[in-house]
């Protein structure tokens, strides 16, 4: 029993040695109302089809001055862009005023500056094992 307790902990000890952190700093919140949703996408096709690799929604109880910074230990080595969606009203969705987004959107290392969407390259990034990143994401509100 001693000997299994041991190697359990050994083993989970040695997985927090060997893993990537990423650390994604949103700038720019306007409100504490909603939630911040963050969508993963591997390559331009998922990002283009709106098929995420990997969603994650947090709470924004913590902002301050407009900044929210989120910690992500799970995510996998390998190739990601991020869009964020300011969800103001927690439907899960970007909502328009015609074809103006309404809500606050955002992309990992880019500044928006029209409201057509980026290419993945202008807003990719490579996670690297074993490493920990910040990513900054600038929310744009029209």
């Amino acid at each position: 029993m001693k000997r299994t307790c041991l190697l359990m902990f050994l083993i989970i000890s040695s997985l927090s040695l060997f893993s990537q952190t990423l650390i994604v700093e949103v700038s720019g919140i306007r409100n504490k109302d909603g939630l911040i949703r963050l969508a993963f996408f591997k390559d331009e096709s998922s990002f283009r089809a709106e098929q995420p690799l990997l969603s994650r929604a947090f709470e924004k109880a913590d902002v301050l001055n407009g900044n929210l910074t989120v910690q992500l230990d799970s995510v996998q080595p390998g190739t990601y862009g991020i869009a964020l969606l300011d969800d103001e009203n927690r439907n899960g969705k970007l909502d328009y005023r015609l074809i103006i987004p309404r809500e606050g959107i955002g992309f990992s290392n880019y500044v928006q500056h029209s409201i057509l969407r980026p290419v993945f390259s202008d807003f990719s990034f490579i996670l690297k094992k074993n490493v920990t990143i910040r990513i900054p994401i600038r929310l744009t509100y029209y």
